[in-house]
Order: C-alpha cells, then structure tokens, then sequence
C-alpha cells in the first residue's frame, strides 16, 4: 500500500509538472503573440513616417512652386512694359499652370495615390476657371477704356461744352486707371492666389480619402494644415520681401480719406475774413452764399442709416464758417420728394428729404430750389419740397404755390436790417404735359421778374437774387448771364448768387446807374458738394458780403470775401466724400485726391490758379471793400 500510495502521489506531481509546462508554453504563446502587435504597430509607425515623408516632399515641392511663380513675377516685370508682352506672359503662365498639373499626375501615378483620380478634373476646371478670368479681364479693359459713361453722374452732368481728349490721351488714362486699381503686391498675389489654392485643395484631398484609424486621420490632418499654413507664411513673406526689394514703377493705390478734422474753431473764422464774418457791433448784416448742393447717388448711399439718412459728415467741416454769417442761403440743386419716390441720382434727381434738416442744421438760414432739376420728380415734387421747408419754418425761394405765393417775399431781418431773397432761373425741365402746381419765375419772362424785384425793394433794405443760368462746364459767360446782370441790378437788385454751370466763373461787382451802389455779382459758385469728377468741378467759392449803413443811414454792400470750399473723396465709387474749407486743405490731402491723376494735376498750386481767372485776389480768403471791376 504504501508503494501504491507513492506511485499515486508520482503520478499526481508529474501531472502537476505538464499543467505547469503547458501553462509555461501558453505564456509562451501570449509573449509572442504580444510580440507579433508590437511588429504591426513598428509597421504601422513605419507607414506613418512614410506618409509624413510624402508630405513633407508635397511641402517642398509646394516651396518650389513660391520658387517658379516668383520667378515668373520677375518675368511678368521685364515683360509689364507692353501689353503684347504682357497677355503673352499671361499665356506662359497658362502653360506653366496646366504643366504644374501634368506633374501632379505622374507624381500621383508613381505614388499609387488618389492625386491621379483628381488631377485632371481639377485641370479642367482650374482651365476653365482662368479662360474665365481673362474674358472677366478683357470685359474689365474694354469697360475701362469707355470710361465712365453712363455710370459716372458727374461726367454726364458736365460733359457739355468740352472737348473730348484725343485718342491717344484717352487710351493713356484708360491704361493709368487700369493699373491704379492694385499695388504690385496685390497683383502678384492674385496671381499665385489660384496656384496656391488649387495645391491646397489638392493636399486636402489626399489626405481626407485615405483610409486610416480616426486618430491617424486626425493626426495626419492637423500635420498638413501645419504644413500648408507655413508654406502660405512662406510664400506670402517671399512675395512681400520681393516686393519690396523691387518696387513697380506703376502707380500704388490711392489711400482712404483721411481722417476727418475736428470743425475750425470760431476763432479761426474771425482770423480768416480779416473784418470777420459776424457783425460786431449789431449794426451790419453778413450775407452768405455757398453752390449748388447737387446730392449724387454715391452720397446719398455713404448717408444711409437704419432709419433713413444722416448728411451731417458733408457739412461737418464747413459749418462753423456757415454758422458764423449773419445770414447763410445755398442753392439746393434737385427735389426732396421721397415721400413720392425712391431717392435717385443723375439725370433726374430726388434727394432724401433728410437733407433739408441737414442744411439748417448746418447753419444755412434760407433755402433756393429754384434750378433746371427742381421738377426732376414732376410739379408735385416741387411743390413737396417747398412744402417740407415751410413747414419747419424754413425760407424757400425758387417755386411758388400760387400767385398770392409769388408775392409773399421772403423777407429776413437782422441787426435792424431787412433782407429780400428771390430766385430766377433761365431753364427748367419742366414737363409741358405737368399738371400745374404752381410755378417759377423764368428769366425770360422780363416783366414778371422786375415786377418781383420791384416788390422786394419796396419791402426791404437790401435785395438777393439767386440767378440759374449758363452753360455747364465752362468759365465763359453767355451774353445772356451779363445782359440779365445788368438788367436786374438796374431794377434794385444788390446782390447776384449765381450757379448751373457746377464751375467757378467771374466774380465781379456791377455799378448800379440810379445810385452809384457797386452790388457783387457771382456768375457762378459752383458744386457745394456733388460727385462730380472733374477737377475744376470740387472746387466751389462760399461768397460773403457784408452789409452796413451809410452815412445816411441807406445800407448798401461794403465788403466781400471768398472762402473756398473742397468737394475731397479718395475712392473711384465716390463713397467717402466730405467738404474741407481750403483754409485748412494741405497739399497732402489734395496728393490723395481722386482728380489727381485720373483728371490732371490737382494741388494747391492749380487750385490757386482755377481760382485766379474767376476771384479778384482781394476778395480771395480774405475780406475786403468793394471796388469797381
């Protein structure tokens, strides 16, 4: 038995030892089935770093393409200097491009990757895409080289009576607008912008359709847009050195407005009329007149609000000046009837009613709709701008409701001298077929004008007549402007604001013969503020006159002065316009200006010589006692 029980305790044990060594062997097993994953992850971190080197050649072979377009914008510069040469190396671009793409095929061929799939789709559409641009381009010349045309309200509104440049001037501002429009920065990076997008487009593709683990994408991802983003740093730091290095001699850019002043202070406005524009001793009246406050579409567009319109940023500048006459009256050239219609632009008009407020607010103390444009919106425009005036107490001269109306002078007393204001206008656009409203008093009916001068002068001390009339765009005065001068300054008229040709003409003074009284005449202040775009079209004359009695107690007209006003905007849409007195105008704002270039030579020096042939120098900047011209 006991022999027995030791072969059975053997037998336990030795089947003991097999349990062990078969649980050792699946140790075994595990150990190198353990062995065997970290082989497959070696090989997976092996593709990784494959997949990684491929980008890092993508990342290297994108640098060299910054390499081959900045090679070609050195190119494009030595061949910038004809447009032949220049469409040819658009074309060699062209080829360049569809080669570039060519590579990328057989690059994708030699990878296996899905870069062979979409290079030649994504070649036709980049081909198709940059026919597209160049007919875009060539549309672009051929609008340029027309000009404005019926865009451009301004040119339109002054065309009449000027010449058109000759072919060749005129194919050289088409060119000088063309290339104003981009500095050579921007041009060069339009021209790399599509190349570079196309090849990130390209990256990306590659990388979202490979199928990997959610981590690996997302890690392969996050390397490429590293990647991508410092080969754009790259590029665009290549482009802007380059630039630098080697400026283009085409012009830059013009700048934005400049910042807009804080207003002049009152002062200033004593110091810039020597005698000052307010009365000092209450026993004077100073009279002032601005232009023609014609409020294009671009202006009107740049007033906009949420709840309509604010023009208080055109007048900012000018306003202490306004404000400081006695008396202030201006020309409002077009009908503020939007309660009829949509506000609108060149050839006929409708201002936003919020103008109106504007102007009083302004300083301005008497309004004149008396123009060609004043039934732009028909009678009843007319007779709703009149409206829209009176009912906010403000003196409206230019159109009458009826002819109780037309008898009714507008009479404003200051300083215990009283002030007529009448308005005659020499054409108007009125519709023969318009129903009958009310009316204006037409220079060509001679009776009904002296009838009116007649009236004020028995009504008051000293009379003011706004006068539409001359031809537009031109210095030259109609015999009709000076025969009517005369005629009315005769009849009792002692002051003349003239306006409608938007250019400054004569300012002089005409001896009436009954009294000897010099009486200023303006034939024409010009644009207050419009879009217009000719140079001598933004610069107008605000002129004041300063009343006072004589000896005899008799007030007559004394003094006169001209403070010239800056329509200054820097943009071709015209958006940013705004009215600088050219007392505070430097030469750097007119450098800036829109005219300068794309209409001549604008600076301080040929604003001061348009004014020379029109404004004695006396009376320029200055006030001074009136002389016989």
């Amino acid at each position: 038995m006991p022999d027995a029980k030791k072969r059975e305790d053997g037998l336990d044990l030795d089947k003991g030892k097999e349990t062990e060594s078969v649980k050792d062997e699946a140790k075994e097993a595990e150990a190198v089935k353990d062995e065997a994953k970290v082989a497959e992850d070696v090989k997976d971190e092996a593709k990784v770093a494959e997949d990684v080197k491929d980008e890092a050649k993508e990342a290297e072979a994108f640098k060299d393409e910054a390499k081959e377009a900045e090679a070609f914008k050195d190119k494009a510069k030595e061949t910038e200097s004809t447009e032949d040469e220049a469409e040819t190396a658009k074309d060699k671009e062209k080829e360049t491009e569809i080669a570039e793409d060519k590579a990328k095929v057989v690059r994708g061929k030699e990878t296996g990757s899905d870069e062979e799939k979409i290079s030649e789709p994504r070649r036709k559409t980049a081909e198709k895409e940059r026919k597209r641009r160049s007919s875009a381009s060539q549309a672009g010349k051929r609008k340029a080289s027309s000009g404005k045309g019926s865009t451009s309200a301004g040119k339109k509104d002054a065309s009449a009576g000027r010449e058109r440049p000759s072919s060749g001037r005129r194919k050289k501002r088409r060119r000088r607008a063309v290339r104003r429009k981009q500095t050579p920065f921007e041009k060069y990076f339009m021209k790399i912008s599509g190349p570079i997008a196309f090849l990130l487009l390209i990256v990306s593709t590659i990388l979202t359709g490979r199928t990997v683990s959610a981590s690996r994408k997302a890690a392969n991802e996050a390397a490429a847009a590293q990647q991508m983003q410092e080969a754009a740093a790259l590029a665009l730091e290549t482009a802007e050195t380059s630039a630098t290095a080697t400026p283009s001699p085409a012009p830059t850019m013009r700048p934005r407005a400049l910042p807009i002043p804080e207003n002049v202070p009152e002062q200033d406005v004593v110091g810039f009329f020597t005698n000052g524009l307010a009365s000092v001793d209450g026993q004077s009246v100073t009279v002032l007149c601005g232009g023609d406050n014609l409020i294009h579409e671009p202006i009107y567009e740049r007033a906009r609000t949420d709840n309509g319109y604010d023009f208080d940023y055109l007048y900012q500048n000018v306003k202490s000046f306004i404000e400081s006459a006695d008396i202030a009256t201006i020309n409002q050239e077009a009908p503020l009837a939007t309660d009829l219609e949509d506000p609108s632009g060149y050839p006929h008009f409708n201002t936003p009613k919020e103008v109106g407020q504007d102007l009083f607010d302004a300083g301005f103390d008497v309004i004149n709709i008396g123009n060609n444009h004043m039934y732009d919106i028909g009678s009843q425009g007319a007779l709703v701008t009149e409206q829209f005036f009176q009912n906010r107490g403000i003196p409206v001269v230019g159109f009458y409701r009826s002819d109780e109306d037309y008898h009714n002078i507008r009479i404003i007393e200051k300083n215990g001298i009283k002030v007529a204001f009448l308005s005659f206008v020499e054409m108007t656009n009125l519709d023969p077929d318009d129903s009958d409203l009310g009316y204006c008093v037409s220079m060509e009916d001679r009776e009904l004008v002296k009838e009116q001068i007649k009236e004020a002068r028995e009504q008051a001390d000293i009379v003011v007549a706004h006068a539409h009339w001359g031809e537009e765009g031109t210095t030259e005065l109609t015999d009709g402007q000076v025969e009517m001068a005369h005629l009315m300054v005769d009849w009792g008229v002692d002051i003349i604001f003239g306006n409608h040709p938007h250019v400054i003409q004569s300012l002089v003074t005409i001896t009436r013969e009954e009294d000897s009284q010099l009486c200023p005449v303006i034939y024409s202040m010009g644009n207050f503020v419009s879009a217009q775009t000719h140079r001598n079209q933004v610069v107008s004359a605000m002129l004041a006159v300063k009343i006072a009695r004589d000896a005899n107690g008799i007030a007559r007209p004394q003094a006169m002065g001209v403070m010239p006003v800056i329509t200054h905007f820097t943009q071709d849409d015209r958006m940013d316009i705004v009215l600088y007195p050219l007392a505070t105008y430097s030469e750097e704002l007119a450098e800036a200006h829109y005219v300068n270039g794309s209409d001549g030579d604008f600076s301080l020096d040929y604003i001061y010589g348009l004014l020379n042939e029109s404004i004695p120098d006396r009376y320029l900047n200055r006030m001074s006692s009136l002389t016989s011209s």
